[in-house]
């Protein structure tokens, strides 16, 4: 199996760029997805997200079939979506799930995709520091959590000595800027970095998508003829 080739440290001011794996394995083949991290790599980034949930584990086991180098850094995530829950049992399963598909003994990042309302924090919380402590992952990140959700998790990890959320992941682009508002000095104020998801509002914003379709020639997609076209359009 060949390997990724080396990442070089990235120019002094080059913004932090992570690259996004949730069509891989869908919309795009294990050759499209790799020719994708390498040219990513190639130009000296090193972070890839992924998720237990994205292309039902094809994402990650795409990746695990690259090769990748160790300075590669890995980010992965558990969720209580789908009939899943954030209790201890099943954020351990879903992480070493996910590492056997990526084929790699611990990941770089390890996020809790969203809350679980459910399941009392503490409980994940714990299960959480007993993975950290077996070295599964690095760093705690968090997405989708409200702000009183961030600073409660914050706090039940800083009284229990627990590794404490360094990254938070969420929805950040020129038509979706609530977080500006509450979270990011929240974020601000706990020395969490925010890595923003969809900066281009899912294609809006690279000009590719035109409203004015008078002739109704537009393809059905994500900004025409379903409901979620009106939603964006709408913000």
């Amino acid at each position: 199996m060949s390997r990724s080739p080396p990442t070089a440290p990235p120019p002094p001011g080059l913004p932090r760029t992570v690259l996004g794996t949730m069509e891989f394995g869908r919309r795009m083949d294990a050759e499209q997805s790799g020719e994708a991290v390498r040219e990513f790599l190639r130009r000296g980034h090193d972070e890839l997200d992924t998720a237990h949930k994205y292309a039902d584990g094809e994402s990650e086991k795409v990746l695990g079939g690259l090769g990748l180098s160790a300075g590669v850094k890995l980010a992965t995530k558990a969720n209580p979506l789908e009939g899943k829950t954030l209790r201890a049992q099943s954020v351990r399963q879903q992480l070493e799930t996910s590492l056997q598909r990526l084929r790699t003994p611990s990941v770089h990042l390890f996020y809790l995709h969203a809350p679980d309302h459910q399941t009392p924090v503490e409980e994940t919380l714990a299960a959480c520091q007993q993975l950290y402590q077996e070295g599964k992952f690095k760093e705690l990140g968090l997405s989708n959590y409200a702000s009183w959700e961030v600073m409660e998790v914050y706090c039940i990890c800083k009284k229990n000595n627990w590794v404490l959320p360094t990254v938070y992941q969420g929805m950040y682009n020129a038509t979706t800027r609530q977080v500006e508002t509450e979270l990011l000095p929240c974020l601000r104020r706990l020395g969490i970095r925010f890595y923003a998801y969809n900066p281009l509002a899912g294609g809006l914003l690279t000009g590719k998508y035109q409203y004015e379709d008078q002739d109704k020639t537009q393809e059905a997609s994500r900004f025409f003829g379903n409901s979620w076209a009106e939603a964006y359009r709408n913000r």
